[in-house]
């Protein structure tokens, strides 16, 4: 694999093939998302990635691809990410590619360190503001609508 992220027992990784499709869902990443391995198997990674990053994460996510390399090689990342229930989360994860038997590049693996503090600061409150709001909006519609 490119980089140093490792498939130990599975547990605590996810693995992506080049489309972007979730392959593997750890026991960790169900206890971090919500999402068992049926729910989250063959979907799009989009999953757990806020609707406002998706075009930053695509953009990312093919240019490493196609370059067979990360843009920062080893990363320990925190990463916003959200809860089937709809909140925002920190992650703290690490990136690798994951090598075809031929050599080339045909996924991803993300490995959980933990989960830190919800986000705080200025610059990510204005990031996901249109998320938090879209989320208020549809918990107050629920209580509205039984």
């Amino acid at each position: 694999m490119a980089g140093s992220a490792t498939v130990d027992d599975g547990h605590r990784t996810v693995v992506a093939d080049r489309t972007g499709a979730i392959r593997h869902w750890g026991g960790e990443w169900q206890n971090a998302f919500g999402y068992t391995s049926e729910e989250a198997l063959g979907r799009k990674v989009d999953l757990i990635i806020p609707p406002v990053l998706h075009a930053r994460h695509w953009r990312g996510f093919h240019k490493a691809i196609e370059a067979g390399q990360l843009r920062k090689p080893d990363p320990e990342l925190k990463i916003p990410a959200i809860h089937k229930d709809g909140s925002t989360i920190s992650l703290h994860a690490t990136l690798a590619l994951k090598q075809a038997e031929d050599g080339t590049v045909d996924g991803a693996v993300a490995t959980i360190l933990g989960r830190g503090a919800a986000w705080r600061g200025t610059a990510w409150r204005i990031v996901l503001a249109p998320l938090g709001l879209a989320h208020s909006l549809r918990r107050r519609g629920q209580t509205t609508a039984g």
